[in-house]
């Protein structure tokens, strides 16, 4: 990292004109509710009091709302502080403007204040406003009682031609560093002791929807690490979307008002607390999101358009140990079931893992200085418009994409990199090592969709290498972090179970469902102790429903009937009492497909004798001893691996969706198909 004092002057000096030292503009008390970009803006117009003033006197809010209508209405003027959006009605043939702190829609504009200010039609703007206030007004706009004469926009002026000029004044690690500060961030306190280099690209990694166009990104991890502070705080143009009801209406066009949606009319929309998002006319609604990912465009009723709109989908998840809970049978788990779609999830472009990135505390949250927020804001606005196509086919040149990739895999890394270099060499001019170590992060960011569809859907995507060549090929096999190998599922009774199983202990393989639909696959345990001085009877612990039930009580009646027949001196099965209990390593699974496992644990228990390590099984079984097929063999076979088994017994019947699992997936395992249950008897026993 940069000595602070150094880079302090070297900044104040460059940028002089757009400097800030955050110890002045923290101190803004009136405006504690307002995005960190008009404060600065404020300050450094007003001054620290003028500013103060400003925002007491001008903004309104819900204890002085009603006092400035009330003076709005005898004095007929009236100067605010509020973001304003303008809306075209063409039925009409007038302007509409929205004041959104003083709560009042149905305000006339006239063009020339439109001509003026376009970006008013463009997702809006934070400004000074005028109001003039009239009883009746005569003329082609008589249904108006209010109308803005005036407005003053609360923005930077900028040239991006100097912010790359100055680029070449820093070297790459203070450049990065003037980033992060400038982004919010600390790093004298948030990079301390930790691993600096790699957390600084993640951070920044927040700010590559801003900087290049339809740029789809997720970001799932604990809470207070600062994941919806950035983009808010950035930009007026980033919109946060916070839980509540997602519709073709309010993020595309709304066919009712003939008003564009937040997709129409914003850079970035944020998906903030993405799990409570409710997604209408679910069909309709993702049919359209995903058309939209894909290609930049929607149509909605008679209305075909287009938007450079970045989606940033943003939620908890649950961690432990810096690594995603094992609770998890795929990483997406937290979305909405609806977005939980591998053709939509195979649109999003990048994966941050937040689990990496430590929580937030006050002090991590205020940098000594950085540029000024609104001026930072812009330029990454204003980035997307660097024409940037000479720097970028030298370096893809240089490093060109992975063989193998598919078509979203190189538009998602291409748009990432893109997106990287344009924020940390925006002039064009890099190292070897530094342009290495980026890609590295753009590769990681889309192999962690890509790994997490290979378990979500095994039979469609298989293992791959995504991202740059650089030099020698990087093994699938040790790709990236640490979740990247599924450490968070393969814990001490996975361990235990692969070197070494408990009598009455059997891997179940079970399969993931929601609306119908198969999305993974996870692992049940199940542990069978013998009750002497019985009578035949079983008795089922752990969380279970019918199918479950169904399964144990069809596999012990099998016993029951077929002990003598079956051997091993299985008989004793009438005499004693089966205690059987479910432990689910991932989440609570329910399928009908445990059969065959409650009978090899029943055998096991009876028999004083485990099965052999590392052994996996899932089949149905009938009264008479066959093994009857099931369904999602890609998925259990995918989820066998993560867990480490080595054996997996499939009924005979499915034999062939063996075909269809990627041999990255099974080429570790032997999976062996049987068709009764003395044949699985012999394989599970080994002898």
């Amino acid at each position: 990292m940069a000595q602070a004092g150094e880079l302090r002057q070297k900044t104040a000096r460059v940028f002089a004109q757009v400097f800030v030292d955050h110890h002045t503009s923290a101190v803004l008390r009136a405006a504690r509710d307002l995005p960190r970009y008009l404060v600065d803006f404020l300050v450094g117009q007003y001054g620290l009091e003028g500013a103060e003033r400003k925002v007491s006197q001008h903004l309104a809010t819900n204890r002085t709302r009603q006092l400035l209508r009330s003076r709005l209405l005898q004095r007929r003027t009236l100067e605010l502080l509020d973001f304003v959006d303008v809306r075209i009605d063409l039925n009409r043939g007038e302007a509409v403007a929205r004041l959104m702190a003083f709560q009042v829609d149905g305000v006339y504009v006239d063009q020339d204040l439109l001509n003026a200010h376009p970006d008013l039609l463009q997702g809006g703007l934070w400004g000074k406003v005028c109001l003039i206030y009239f009883g009746s007004f005569e003329g082609e706009s008589s249904r108006f009682r209010m109308a803005m004469v005036h407005f003053e926009p609360y923005q930077a002026l900028i040239d991006l031609a100097s912010f790359v000029a100055a680029r070449r004044q820093f070297s790459t690690s203070e450049w990065v560093e003037l980033l992060l500060r400038s982004a919010g961030y600390n790093p004298d306190t948030l990079l301390a002791g930790r691993d600096g280099r790699r957390l600084r690209w993640l951070y920044l990694a927040r700010l590559l929807p801003l900087v290049e166009r339809n740029v789809n990104m997720i970001e799932l991890g604990p809470k207070n690490t600062g994941k919806t502070f950035l983009l808010r705080n950035l930009s007026a143009q980033a919109f946060t979307m916070a839980g509540g009801y997602a519709s073709p209406a309010n993020l595309f066009y709304n066919l009712a008002t003939r008003r564009g949606g937040l997709i129409a009319s914003r850079e970035v929309l944020v998906f903030d607390e993405v799990a409570y998002t409710r997604f209408t006319d679910d069909s309709g609604t993702i049919a359209l999101l995903k058309d939209f990912m894909e290609s930049g465009q929607f149509s909605r009723g008679h209305a075909a358009q287009s938007a450079d709109t970045s989606l940033v989908f943003l939620g908890n998840l649950q961690v432990d140990q810096q690594l995603p809970s094992a609770q998890y049978a795929h990483l997406f788990e937290p979305l909405p079931v609806e977005l939980q779609d591998a053709a939509l999830i195979d649109r999003i472009h990048g994966f941050i893992p937040g689990w990496e990135l430590p929580k937030l505390t006050p002090a991590d949250l205020v940098p000594e200085f950085s540029l000024s927020t609104d001026y930072f804001g812009e330029i990454l606005l204003a980035l997307r418009h660097l024409r940037y196509e000479e720097h970028w086919r030298g370096v893809t040149s240089t490093y060109p994409f992975h063989k193998g990739m598919t078509r979203r895999d190189a538009t998602a890394v291409d748009r990432l990199g893109r997106a990287f270099f344009k924020l940390v060499f925006p002039d064009g001019q890099f190292t070897e090592p530094e342009a290495s170590e980026l890609l590295s992060i753009v590769g990681e960011l889309r192999q962690r969709v890509e790994h997490q569809l290979e378990i979500m859907d095994p039979g469609e995507f298989f293992p791959h290498t995504i991202g740059f060549q650089m030099g020698s090929e990087v093994g699938r096999e040790q790709p990236f972090p640490a979740d990247f190998l599924r450490r968070s599922t393969y814990d001490d009774l996975d361990r235990r179970v692969n070197e070494s199983p408990d009598v009455g202990e059997v891997t179940a393989l079970t399969v993931l469902t929601a609306n119908g639909r198969a999305y993974g696959g996870a692992v049940q345990m199940i542990q069978v102790s013998v009750i002497d001085g019985g009578s035949g009877q079983i008795r089922l612990t752990g969380q279970h429903g019918r199918d479950m039930s169904h399964s144990l009580r069809t596999g012990h009646d099998l016993l029951l009937r077929h002990a003598t027949e079956i051997g091993y001196g299985l008989e004793r099965i009438r005499t004693v009492d089966l205690a059987v209990h479910l432990v689910s390593i991932s989440q609570y699974r329910e399928g009908p497909s445990a059969g065959l496992a409650f009978v090899l644990a029943m055998v096991s228990a009876l028999l004083d004798k485990p099965v052999r390590p590392a052994l996996a099984v899932t089949g149905e079984v009938s009264l008479h001893g066959d093994i009857t097929a099931v369904g999602g063999i890609p998925h259990k076979l995918t989820a066998a691996r993560q867990h480490g088994r080595r054996i997996v017994l499939i009924p005979e019947g499915n034999r062939t969706d063996v075909e269809s699992v990627p041999k990255g997936v099974v080429e570790r395992m032997e999976v062996v198909a049987v068709k009764d249950i003395r044949q699985a008897l012999q394989i599970a026993f080994a002898d």
